[in-house]
């Protein structure tokens, strides 16, 4: 099912590349369920396209990074927490009391799994 959706989303963006093809908070919300009901892989897959779709949020790199985290994946989840602490300064439309709770989660995990890789 993941598959497929990728493949739908893969073939909109690339006829317009500019397309909104969903919402970011939605995206994200239904990673977290989908992440919740004990499929880490089935979530990678929709936050991966949240990441593909909204490259500047942070947000959406943080997100991934708790789903590779959830699936064992500790170098992919170390990998993108640093990039939402990267993408993080840049992002201007996630507000700042938002912004600050991000950046606890990044943080927080890099601590964590520096410690463990």
């Amino acid at each position: 099912q993941y598959a497929r959706a990728r493949e739908r989303f893969d073939d909109a963006r690339r006829a317009n590349p500019d397309a909104v093809l969903f919402d970011e908070q939605d995206m994200n919300l239904k990673g977290y369920e989908v992440l919740q009901s004990g499929d880490p892989n089935g979530a990678i897959a929709l936050f991966t396209m949240n990441v593909d779709a909204y490259p500047a949020s942070a947000n959406t790199y943080d997100s991934l990074s708790d789903a590779y985290l959830a699936a064992g994946n500790r170098n992919e989840a170390l990998r993108f927490a640093e990039k939402a602490l990267a993408t993080l300064d840049a992002d201007t439309q996630t507000p700042a009391e938002f912004r600050r709770a991000i950046r606890e989660s990044a943080e927080k995990k890099i601590r964590d799994l520096k410690k463990m890789i």
